[in-house]
């Protein structure tokens, strides 16, 4: 099944986001290193971005600024199938 990474924006401690960011520019592999997981780790949860190293490799992959004195910013994965959330 094919997959899209975003990263998803919240308001501070908000439920629900606000903004989603495609992360074409970053593979699987470098974002299993950049959050500390394994090579079998397909990362199909929701990761938190806490660490400056995260913030600044995610904000040239989503070619976004990331201010996490604001907002909080999860790297998550969906269906890219036709009709999926990222379609």
């Amino acid at each position: 099944m094919p997959i899209e990474r975003v990263l998803t924006q919240f308001e501070k401690g908000g439920k629900y986001p606000i903004a989603e960011y495609r992360l074409i520019r970053i593979g699987l592999k470098e974002l299993q290193d950049l959050f500390g997981e394994s090579p079998e780790d397909p990362m199909y949860h929701s990761y938190e971005v806490v660490t400056d190293h995260q913030v600044r490799r995610l904000q040239q992959a989503a070619e976004i600024e990331i201010d996490r004195s604001r907002y909080d910013y999860f790297v998550e994965v969906y269906s890219a199938l036709p009709g999926g959330l990222c379609d």
